[in-house]
């Protein structure tokens, strides 16, 4: 299914009926300001390129007054031959949000903390 353009979701990827399907920040800004929601949180590949820099990313999405969680065991960053073992720009990108007074959890605190 082609969304704009020549962008496509590969059909084991296609989103339910009801899902969204959001392409940029201003989207996620709209329709997060339209469901009343204020926390983010954030998962995902490329932790230190795209989920920190990009303007659906944590950065412009934190300056448009999200709240913002980085699940730290659900992402990884685009590691070079130099830092993959240790993971260490995944490591930097989510201390950088610490640092900046953002939050991170583990995927088991996250689930700890929902209503059972």
């Amino acid at each position: 299914e082609t969304l704009r353009g020549d962008l496509k979701i590969h059909p084991d990827a296609m989103p339910a009926d009801t899902e969204a399907v959001i392409a940029t920040g201003e989207e996620l800004h709209q329709y997060c300001k339209q469901k009343g929601i204020l926390f983010l949180f954030f998962l995902g590949f490329n932790t230190n390129a795209c989920i920190l820099a990009r303007d659906y990313g944590t950065i412009e999405m934190a300056k448009r007054g999200y709240e913002i969680i980085m699940l730290r065991d659900c992402t990884t960053g685009m590691e070079s031959f130099e830092t993959y073992e240790e993971l260490w720009q995944t490591r930097g990108a989510i201390l950088i949000l610490e640092m900046f007074g953002k939050y991170s959890l583990t995927s088991d605190e996250l689930i700890a903390g929902l209503p059972k």
